[in-house]
């Protein structure tokens, strides 16, 4: 299949968000059908030159879809359709997902917010960007990879003694993004931030500080001090695991087995996801918000007997 050059940045801006993610979906098709064909090195230097393009193709649309979601979201904003999240005076999410620079990696710290994707922020490769969770899932347990060359590649670690295997980075990525799409929580607003290692340190606001008006002679009077408090506040990475049993025949049989089994998948991990994040996990100390006290929490407050 030959797909055309894009066009250059001032004509490719003109094109509606149906139309980037249309040219999107057709470089991520070929690329996979490149891909399922046979391993990178048994490619003609055409097809390899064709790749590349394609993975440099898609950094363009992928920047694109971003310049035009901001476009449509002023002229929403214009015509007074504010019903996106935070109204009319929102701060832009490309200046919300800047957190910081991790002290001990150097590396930026940007958090991932409703509706992006982390394989997006984790900058995965144009094969990894086709990769499917259900594909790989059935190969693992059917052992037959046909149809998922792609994932079975990127399985670099070794089965266990028990059966079982670790699922490479950019399919976790991916099964994330299924339960993220999936989460009350997260559709609500909250946001994903990528670490590095396993912890990470953030600080946060305790308390804020107080202004006092002044007339006009503030530097023969001074400034009264009015001190505000910053603490720390430490992600720790947590590990959530599912077990179940599937029956190799019906994952033989049935077609739609790897789709069903990462839609089940995805379905309970949101659901923990949010349970985790509003009710806490005991065992671990971790109080989520429920528990937590004010002003982090969502507390409780008593309306006197029967609502007096």
């Amino acid at each position: 299949m030959k797909i055309d050059t894009l066009p250059d940045e001032q004509e490719l801006g003109r094109y509606t968000m149906r139309e980037l993610k249309r040219e999107m979906q057709t470089r991520v098709t070929e690329c996979r059908r490149m891909i399922d064909a046979g391993p990178a090195e048994k490619r003609s230097a055409e097809d390899v030159a064709t790749f590349a393009r394609l993975d440099e193709e898609m950094d363009r649309v992928e920047a694109a879809i971003e310049d035009r979601a901001k476009v449509d979201r002023r002229s929403m904003i214009a015509r007074g359709s504010f019903d996106l999240p935070g109204g009319p005076d929102a701060t832009p999410p490309d200046n919300r997902r800047f957190v910081g620079i991790d002290q001990r990696t150097g590396r930026e710290v940007r958090a991932v917010l409703p509706g992006e994707r982390l394989v997006d922020a984790l900058n995965l490769s144009a094969e990894a960007r086709t990769l499917s969770v259900g594909r790989f899932l059935r190969g693992l347990v059917t052992g037959d990879w046909q149809g998922a060359e792609a994932e079975h590649r990127a399985l670099t670690v070794g089965e266990f003694v028990a059966g079982g295997a670790l699922v490479p980075a950019p399919l976790a990525a991916l099964l994330i993004d299924l339960a993220r799409a999936q989460s009350v929580v997260i559709r609500l607003g909250a946001q994903t931030i990528p670490m590095p290692s396993t912890t990470l340190d953030l600080a946060r606001v305790v308390t804020d500080p107080s202004a006092t008006w002044y007339g006009e002679e503030v530097r023969a009077t001074g400034l009264t001090e009015g001190q505000g408090s910053f603490g720390r506040l430490t992600l720790k990475a947590h590990t959530l695991a599912i077990l179940e049993r599937a029956s190799v025949e019906l994952a033989e049989d049935a077609p739609n087995f790897g789709q069903v089994l990462e839609q089940q998948l995805a379905a309970a991990l949101a659901l923990e996801f949010d349970r985790a994040v509003l009710f806490g996990i005991t065992a671990q100390g971790w109080s989520g918000l429920r528990g937590n006290p004010d002003p982090w929490g969502l507390g409780e407050h008593s309306m006197g007997t029967n609502g007096a």
